[in-house]
């Protein structure tokens, strides 16, 4: 476990790369943590050089503005080699229960595959997944949307693709 007292000797407690540092520090080692489950628990550690904020500066520099900490592999702990600044988006991207497809060469996230094909409905095409379609079709088959007035019935066939 880490050690308090680096923050009574080295100025950072009340900085913003402090309380990264200690929130990754917690959510490893404290099991008091709301987040320990999901690391510490799971056996994700912190390198032992990073113990100390002062290397983990050295190694990761200050925070940019806007970005988290993010690990690359999330199968592994917390260390230089693994450890990047991500964007919120990259973050999400990067969950364990993200879902990748490849098509034709290329493997995207579901919601960069839907950026990419002009697609606008994201929730159809992953409800359609979620019941087993494949991806192809998932994103190809047609919508039917329907409409009802007073004297008839109406069916309009929209594709999903734009």
């Amino acid at each position: 476990m880490h050690k308090q007292h680096h923050a009574l000797v080295h100025g950072l407690s009340k900085t913003k790369i402090f309380r990264v540092w200690n929130t990754m520090m917690q959510r490893c080692y404290n099991k008091n943590s709301s987040s320990y489950a999901r690391y510490g628990a799971k056996g994700i550690t912190v390198d032992s050089s990073w113990h100390n904020v002062k290397n983990f500066i050295a190694d990761m520099g200050n925070d940019p503005n806007g970005l988290t900490l993010d690990r690359v592999d999330n199968s592994k702990g917390y260390s230089k080699e693994n450890c990047r600044w991500a964007t919120r988006k990259q973050q999400n991207n990067n969950k364990n229960n993200t879902p990748y497809f490849s098509f034709e060469g290329l493997t995207l996230c579901l919601t960069d595959w839907l950026i990419l094909l002009g697609i606008n409905k994201k929730q159809l095409v992953r409800s359609r997944i979620h019941v087993g379609w494949n991806f192809v079709n998932a994103v190809t088959t047609i919508v039917q949307i329907k409409y009802r007035n007073t004297t008839k019935l109406v069916v309009k066939k929209k594709r999903i693709l734009k």
